[in-house]
C-alpha cells in the first residue's frame, strides 16, 4: 500500500457484511457478487485523514485462481490494479504494468469492458477477462458500500 499511497499511511481492514440491497446493486452495475457476504476493505489513511480504499481477491484463471487487488482514492477513481498472486502457466502478461495502467482512473461509473475499453493480450485472453471482471467487481462493490465507508 505504500507505493500505492504517498507517505507512510496506516492501513485499517474495515469488514462489513453486504447487505441483499448491496449485493444487487453489485449485480446491477455489472459485476460479479462476492461469494461470500463479508467484503474485508482496506482503508489507507494518514495522520488522520483517508487517502483511499482497496479491495483483494481471487478471480478465475483457466486452472488456477489469480489474487487482484484494486485500490481506489477517496472518489473511487482506481489508483493502481495489482497482482499479488499469478499461478497459472501462461497468461502472466496481466501482470505487467503497461496492461494494468488502463484501470487507472476509472470509476464506478466509466465502463470497464475487457476488449473495449481494456485491451486484450494475445495468449492470456482468460487472465485479461477475468482481471477485468475482477476490477468491475471491486469498483461496483465499494460504490455500493460508499456510504457506509465514509462513516
Amino acid at each position: 500500500m505504500v507505493r500505492i499511497f504517498p507517505g507512510d499511511p496506516l492501513v485499517a481492514v474495515r469488514t462489513l457484511v453486504l447487505t441483499d440491497a448491496e449485493r444487487r446493486a453489485v449485480a446491477a452495475a455489472g459485476g460479479d457478487t462476492p461469494a461470500g457476504d463479508t467484503v474485508h476493505v482496506h482503508v489507507a489513511s494518514l495522520d488522520g485523514a483517508v487517502l483511499g480504499y482497496a479491495l483483494t481477491g481471487d478471480v478465475a484463471g483457466k486452472d488456477r485462481p489469480i489474487t487482484v487487488m484494486v485500490a481506489t482514492d477517496t472518489a473511487w477513481r482506481v489508483r493502481a490494479v495489482e497482482i499479488l498472486a499469478y499461478r497459472e502457466a501462461y497468461g502472466g502478461e496481466v501482470r505487467q504494468e503497461s496492461w494494468r495502467r488502463q484501470f487507472v482512473g476509472k470509476t464506478p461509473d466509466d465502463p470497464v469492458r475487457w476488449g473495449r475499453e481494456i485491451r486484450n493480450i494475445s495468449g492470456a485472453t482468460i487472465s485479461a477477462r477475468s482481471v477485468t471482471r475482477g476490477v468491475k467487481t471491486a469498483l461496483a462493490t465499494l460504490d455500493a458500500l460508499k456510504a457506509r465507508l465514509a462513516r
